[in-house]
């Protein structure tokens, strides 16, 4: 009997599970310039840190024109922010190399969480365009960073004196100096 019970509760679940009913409204209105895709600039909440507890995305300020130009210019910024980390004439350090290594980028950082969180939930042709767009420019950007000649000898000069960091400074060097490794900045 209990069998019985547990099988026709598990038919009707599947049953369930596997009806073909659409949802009231299976794309939630989302915000979009039917005009323009690339909202303006100086109104673009991913430029600045959210007002949200933990700097949680502002979804309800953030429209699908944002993304790119947010995507752009945090490319921009965090070559910049690379550029003068590798410019740096002090002798490499965690702090001036690996800490501002991770510092780095805080707008495709903001972007990114923002835009692959819906991207990852919510799809449309729209969304799908950005990210089509975008995926080969990222890809680029880590290339360019990741390879960077000058960064890697910094980061292996932290790796090489990481005697004496702490458990959680010595993982970071670690992790970041695999993470170069393992993108190809070792062969020639």
């Amino acid at each position: 009997m209990r069998q019985t019970s547990l099988l026709t509760l598990v038919s009707l679940l599947l049953a369930t599970a596997c009806s073909h009913t659409q949802p009231a409204d299976p794309q939630p209105d989302m915000k979009t310039d039917p005009v323009s895709v690339d909202a303006p600039a100086d109104d673009n909440p991913l430029f600045v840190a959210s007002p949200l507890p933990y700097q949680a995305p502002n979804f309800a300020a953030i429209e699908l024109g944002h993304y790119r130009p947010a995507f752009e210019r945090g490319m921009e910024e965090q070559l910049a922010e690379v550029a003068a980390i590798v410019a740096n004439e002090e002798a490499p350090t965690f702090e001036n190399t690996v800490v501002a290594l991770e510092r780095s980028g805080a707008i495709l950082r903001r972007t990114g969480d923002a835009f692959f969180s819906i991207s990852g939930t919510i799809s449309n042709d729209e969304i799908q365009a950005i990210e089509a767009e975008m995926a080969p420019k990222l890809a680029a950007h880590s290339d360019a960073i990741e390879l960077d000649a000058g960064l890697f000898a910094r980061i292996d000069a932290v790796y090489q004196a990481r005697e004496g960091l702490t458990g959680e400074d010595l993982r970071l060097v670690e992790e970041t100096h695999e993470r170069f490794v393992r993108a190809g900045a070792k062969l020639d």
